[in-house]
């Protein structure tokens, strides 16, 4: 809509930036927030120069957007998208809580609605969402389940600095509670 103040992006430093970005060794930027001029100039500029992009889905107090995502798909063409988008995620951080089974239905509504929408434009990539790892280790296995079983990958946001872990022990000692290497071991089997 003309109301909208995502019309008033200045898009027009989108290709320069990802150009350094490549020549820096990227290949891949991640879009977050709620999408504008901005995306779509990414994403344009993704393919001129043979990058991929993170496409997110934002949830915003359980509720999503999929009229943007389907604008930004109708916008760059369902071609362009499938080419350049390597993954959507749907939400981030979203459950808070341990047990959040209201937000977990959010979640799994929202992945259907992409879905939708996907196999309407004819869009096969992945679909994931993401939680901090404590939360997910905390979550009912009903809740947990009916997340992982509507998404193809489950991002897991982890924070050892957070939990005050020492440097030398916050990536690969798997006894250290809230390093990296912990987090693996005790998600391994979700």
């Amino acid at each position: 809509p003309a109301s909208d103040q995502r019309n008033n992006e200045n898009q027009s430093n989108v290709y320069p930036e990802m150009q350094q970005l490549k020549a820096a060794g990227f290949t891949t930027v991640r879009l977050y927030g709620d999408p504008g001029k901005t995306w779509i100039a990414t994403i344009q500029a993704a393919k001129a120069l043979g990058m991929g992009v993170v496409y997110q889905v934002a949830l915003t107090n359980g509720a999503y957007d999929t009229d943007q995502f389907k604008k930004v798909i109708g916008y760059v063409g369902s071609k362009t998208f499938q080419d350049v988008v390597k993954l959507i995620i749907v939400g981030n951080e979203q459950i808070v809580a341990p047990n959040d089974k209201k937000t977990a239905g959010a979640i799994v509504a929202a992945v259907k609605a992409v879905r939708k929408i996907m196999r309407s434009e004819g869009l096969t990539m992945p679909v994931s969402s993401s939680i901090q790892a404590d939360v997910w280790l905390g979550s009912d296995q009903p809740g947990r389940k009916d997340v992982a079983d509507a998404i193809d990958y489950m991002g897991i946001n982890v924070y050892p600095y957070q939990w005050g872990v020492d440097v030398n022990k916050a990536v690969t000692d798997a006894n250290t509670q809230h390093s990296l290497a912990w987090y693996i071991e005790s998600l391994k089997d979700i």
